[in-house]
């Protein structure tokens, strides 16, 4: 059986090129900062982490919170829309 090109291959063993599964996750994570419910997911994360003084492993949803924060913070200095 000869293949005429790489994908041909790929299309016989039905398996996807590693770079084609981490675009679709690229494009994902650079969608989420657009998207409403992430700035209420956001704004969740922030309180829960604020109640952390009542309950100490509220305190991890804090760095949470910040990666968050800076997701959204690198969005807006790549300057994507």
């Amino acid at each position: 059986m000869r293949f005429s090109s790489d994908t041909d291959l790929l299309r016989c063993w039905r398996i996807r090129p590693i770079s084609v599964s981490i675009l679709a996750v690229a494009r994902v994570l650079g969608a989420l900062p657009l998207m409403p419910e992430y700035y209420l997911l956001v704004g969740m994360l922030t309180g829960v982490a604020a109640l952390g003084p009542l309950w100490r492993p509220l305190w991890l949803a804090g760095p949470l919170a910040v990666l968050a924060l800076m997701l959204s913070v690198t969005h807006a200095v790549i300057g994507r829309d």
